[in-house]
């Protein structure tokens, strides 16, 4: 089953309680559920290379389609 962990990402404590979620959410189940965390995707590791806003929407629509769990 697949999930999207949606949440606010504008502050350090809403950054760390979304990475806490989805840590929780892994260790809890594991492969039965495949987790996409926003924030753990790899352009929110080296701003560099940071995508348009149009892609981050395409990529966001794209995976909300395929989801069956909204968090």
């Amino acid at each position: 089953m697949k999930l999207y962990l949606a949440g606010a990402l504008f502050n350090e404590g809403e950054i760390s309680q979304r990475l806490k979620e989805g840590r929780l959410l892994k260790e809890r189940f594991g492969e039965k559920l495949s987790v996409f965390n926003p924030i753990e995707q790899p352009f929110n590791e080296d701003k560099q290379t940071l995508p348009t806003p149009q892609e981050i929407f395409f990529v966001e629509t794209q995976k909300l389609y395929i989801t069956v769990i909204y968090f």
